[in-house]
């Protein structure tokens, strides 16, 4: 007797379509959660070196830089502007920064460390997303 088989066999690519649809979701949610950690991020105070960005003697404007391995510290809203996520695919999505610099900042450079941000936003989300995912799957 098949009854059961054929249960799962008459709803296989329903089945099958909404485990993506829910896939993409919770890729959707995660890609957007990453993005929100490093705005989150670039927002926090920093601890690296105090300077003098402008201003006059008496009221100079002063800027707080990172210290290596912290995330970017802001002069303007370039780099944090620059982020974007989308979805690429049904279960594909994209996170990214389009300013120039961004990958200097992520990766540093032969005269400047890193100032990781995207990494270890990602890393952040990983745990969540495995445990949606997880749920989807019944684990």
């Amino acid at each position: 007797m098949r009854v059961g088989v054929d249960q799962y066999e008459n709803h296989y690519a329903e089945l099958a379509a909404e485990l993506e649809r829910q896939a993409g979701v919770v890729v959707d949610k995660t890609i957007e959660r990453i993005h929100q950690i490093c705005d989150f991020e670039f927002s926090q105070p920093k601890t690296g070196e105090l300077y003098r960005v402008g201003g006059t003697a008496d009221n100079p404007i002063m800027h707080q830089a990172s210290a290596p391995g912290e995330p970017p510290a802001t002069d303007t809203t370039e780099l944090a502007g620059s982020g974007y996520h989308k979805m690429t695919g049904p279960t594909e999505g994209e996170i990214g920064f389009t300013a120039e610099y961004a990958v200097h900042l992520e990766m540093g450079t032969e005269n400047m460390a890193a100032r990781p941000f995207l990494v270890p936003a990602v890393e952040q989300a990983w745990p969540e997303f495995q445990q949606a995912m997880g749920a989807i799957l019944g684990r």
